[in-house]
Order: structure tokens, then C-alpha cells, then sequence
């Protein structure tokens, strides 16, 4: 502009730049255009990492859910197995009961008999009678005779109450009755651990559930409580995992 410029046009020109001015956006100094360009940096990567973390939960949680639900299946079929292999020993029990009590009602006729001799004074049939009995009923008959059960009022007033008298059908019955009642306690125990990994099971479901959808919030608030909470019940679902494992 030439200095020799009117009045008016000198004051025009700098009404001009003051009006310029006045409407110039104000342009942000070095250091606070960096902190704005810095914030949406530093969102986007704790998104990522954020997401990063809702897959492996999810990951962990895939594989404690498979895991579990192999276990319940596998003591499912324990339990099935013991149920079996104790009906098979009740079964055995009774056929073997039944087995002692035909051997008993056998050895009680002989002794009968043999104590009918004896009263009535016929030694030899009560010798025959007696060359009959089974080694056990020998056994207890002789305990019983050495106590002189026909003079003294004390003794017992059979062999069949002596611990001599011993039924080995009996006493296989009494371990296979034993025996049953030791597999359906097993049997129940597993039972209750097959319920425990199926309930284990739904609750990875539900971590699942939650670590699904939870990272599709836009809110990063939720997305947080959401991984939390997936996370606190992923380690309380895991410590339950070890004890029921042992």
C-alpha cells in the first residue's frame, strides 16, 4: 500500500485487519495440539488391549466349559459302572445268604438227630450221625462237648453259638454285602462330582455369556465392569475346578 494512501482508505485497511483478526481461528499451541492428538492414540490402545483380554477369557473360559463337561461325562460313566458292579455283589450277597441258610438248616437236622441219640443213649447212631457232619459243625460240636453240655447247666445249649461253628458262605456273604455297600458310596460320590462339573460347566456358560456381549458394549465403562466381573468369576470357578479335582 503506497504511503501516500487517503485518510479513509488508511483507516479502511486497518479495519480490515482488525476484523480479520477478530474471526482467525485461534490455532492450538505445539504442545496442547500433541496432547489432543495423544488422547485418542492412547483410547484406541487400551480398546485394543481391552478386547485382547475379552478373548482370552473367552478362550479360557471355552476351554474350562469343554474340560468340565468332559469330566461330567467321564464320572457319569463311573458312576454307572459302580451302580452295576454293586447290584452285581447284592445279587451275589443274596444267592450266598440263601446258600448259608440251606447249610444251616442242614447242620441244625443233623445236630438233631445227633442230640436226640445221645439223650436216648444210642451211642452208635449218634457216632454215625456225627461222622457225618461237615468239618465246621465237627468243630463246634466238639467245643461244645468239651464244655459237658449234659452235666453242666452253663454251657451252651448249642454248637451253633460258639464262635467254633464258622459258615463260609456266611462269611463270603457278609464281604460281598460289604462290598456293595462300599461301591454305592463310591458310586454316590461320584454322582455328586458329576453334578459339580455339570454346574461348573453353566457357570463357564454364563462367563461365556457375559464376555460375549460385554465387549460389544460402545460404553467403555460397561465393557470394564463386564471384563471384571468376567474375570472374578473365571478365578472363583477355577479355584472351585482344583478342589473338586482333588
Amino acid at each position: 500500500m503506497s504511503l501516500n494512501a487517503p485518510p479513509d482508505s488508511a483507516s479502511r485497511v486497518r479495519r480490515m485487519r482488525r476484523t480479520r483478526a477478530r474471526v482467525a481461528p485461534r490455532l492450538p499451541r505445539p504442545d496442547r495440539r500433541a496432547r489432543l492428538v495423544k488422547r485418542p492414540r492412547l483410547g484406541r490402545r487400551f480398546d485394543t488391549r481391552l478386547e485382547i483380554a475379552f478373548a482370552i477369557v473367552l478362550a479360557l473360559s471355552t476351554v474350562a466349559s469343554a474340560w468340565c463337561a468332559f469330566q461330567a461325562q467321564r464320572w457319569a460313566g463311573i458312576e454307572a459302572q459302580l451302580f452295576s458292579e454293586a447290584d452285581a455283589a447284592r445279587s451275589e450277597t443274596l444267592r450266598l445268604n440263601d446258600l448259608a441258610n440251606r447249610a444251616f438248616l442242614l447242620d441244625f437236622s443233623l445236630f438233631l438227630e445227633y442230640n436226640s441219640a445221645m439223650l436216648d443213649g444210642r451211642t452208635a447212631v449218634a457216632t454215625q450221625l456225627y461222622q457225618r457232619f461237615p468239618p465246621n459243625l465237627r468243630r463246634a460240636t466238639d467245643a461244645w462237648l468239651a464244655a459237658r453240655p449234659y452235666d453242666e447247666d452253663t454251657a451252651s445249649v448249642t454248637p451253633f453259638d460258639l464262635p467254633e461253628y464258622q459258615s463260609s458262605e456266611r462269611d463270603e456273604s457278609d464281604r460281598q454285602a460289604a462290598l456293595a455297600s462300599s461301591l454305592a458310596d463310591e458310586a454316590h460320590e461320584a454322582n455328586d462330582r458329576t453334578d459339580n462339573y455339570l454346574g461348573l460347566t453353566v457357570i463357564f456358560a454364563v462367563v461365556l455369556f457375559i464376555g460375549g456381549v460385554g465387549s460389544k458394549f460402545e460404553e467403555r465403562v460397561l465393557r470394564i465392569a463386564s471384563f471384571v466381573f468376567a474375570m472374578a468369576v473365571l478365578a472363583a470357578v477355577g479355584s472351585l475346578i482344583v478342589i473338586f479335582s482333588r
